[in-house]
C-alpha cells in the first residue's frame, strides 16, 4: 500500500478547488456542500485528535519488548529508515530511522543473533554497510534487498532465513506499522516477536495542524493497508514469491 497517498492537505485543497469551480458554474448549493466537506475534513484531521487516537490504537496492540526468556536467534529490521533514492552519502535517514538504530543496539546487546535487513530500492544494501561501520559483524547480516511492500518483506525474509521450530526472531519496525507487519509475517509462516519502536501518538495531545494532518494520514494509510491484507486476494499474494526474486545474499 505504499502507493496510497493520504495527505489531508491535498484533499482539502481539492475540495476547495471543486467548490470554487461549482460556484463559477452557478451551482451554489453543490458548492456549499463541497465547502462543508472541506471544513469537516479540516476539523476531523487537523483539529480533533482523530489521528492521534487512531495511531495510538495501532501502537498499543503490542507491548514494549521486555527481553524475557532466551536470547533471540535473530533480528529482522524492516526497511524505511534510509531513503535509498538520495545520491548523497550520510543524508538519507528518514523520519522512521529510529528502527535502524534500535536494531543496531539490539545487535550489540545480543552478539550471537543474526540480523536480517529487509528493504528494497537499495536500502538494505546501503543500510547493512552502515551497520558494519557501526560495529555489527558482516558475517551476521543477511540482506533481503528485493521487497517492495510489507507482504514481500515477510515472504522474502522467510526465504532468506528459513526459520526453524523453536527459534526466536525479533521483528523491529515502527509501533504503528507493527500490526500489519506481524500479520504479514504470520501469513508467510515466519513466527516473530514484536519489538515496536518509534512511538508517535499520545491521545488528546494538542498539536500543530500540520503534525495532526501527518498523524491522520499515517493512521489512515495503515488501516487501509490492514483492510487490504485481510482480503482473500492479499492473503494469496503473500505467498507468491517469484523464484527470480529469491534473495540469496548472505553478508555483504
Amino acid at each position: 500500500m505504499s502507493w496510497l497517498v493520504v495527505d489531508p492537505h491535498v484533499y482539502v485543497l481539492a475540495l476547495i478547488a471543486a467548490a470554487l469551480a461549482l460556484r463559477a458554474l452557478g451551482r451554489g448549493r453543490a458548492s456549499m456542500v463541497v465547502t462543508a466537506a472541506a471544513l469537516a475534513l479540516i476539523v476531523v484531521a487537523g483539529v480533533l485528535p482523530t489521528g492521534q487516537i487512531a495511531l495510538w490504537s495501532l501502537e498499543s496492540r503490542f507491548p514494549v519488548w521486555t527481553g524475557e526468556g532466551p536470547p533471540p536467534t535473530g533480528i529482522v529490521l524492516l526497511g524505511g529508515a534510509i531513503n535509498g533514492l538520495t545520491p548523497y552519502p550520510g543524508s538519507g535517514f528518514s523520519e522512521v530511522s529510529g528502527r535502524f538504530f534500535e536494531a543496531v543496539a539490539l545487535a550489540h546487546r545480543f552478539p550471537e543473533a543474526k540480523v536480517v535487513y529487509s528493504g528494497g530500492g537499495g536500502e538494505a544494501f546501503r543500510g547493512s554497510a552502515l551497520m558494519i561501520a557501526l560495529g555489527v559483524g558482516s558475517d551476521r547480516i543477511l540482506v533481503e534487498g528485493w521487497s517492495r511492500s510489507t507482504a514481500e518483506n515477510a515472504a522474502f525474509s522467510a526465504r532468506v532465513v528459513k526459520p526453524q521450530p523453536g527459534e526466536k526472531w525479533l521483528l523491529v519496525t515502527s509501533a504503528w506499522h507493527m500490526p500489519r507487519a506481524v500479520g504479514s509475517f504470520k501469513a508467510a509462516g515466519f513466527p516473530v516477536e514484536a519489538y515496536p519502536v518509534d512511538f508517535r501518538a499520545r491521545p488528546w495531545r494538542s498539536l500543530d495542524i500540520g503534525i495532526a494532518y501527518a498523524l491522520f494520514g499515517t493512521a489512515f494509510r495503515e488501516y487501509a493497508a490492514l483492510v487490504a491484507i485481510a482480503s482473500p486476494g492479499e492473503r494469496t499474494r503473500l505467498f507468491r514469491v517469484p523464484d527470480a526474486a529469491k534473495p540469496i545474499s548472505k553478508g555483504v
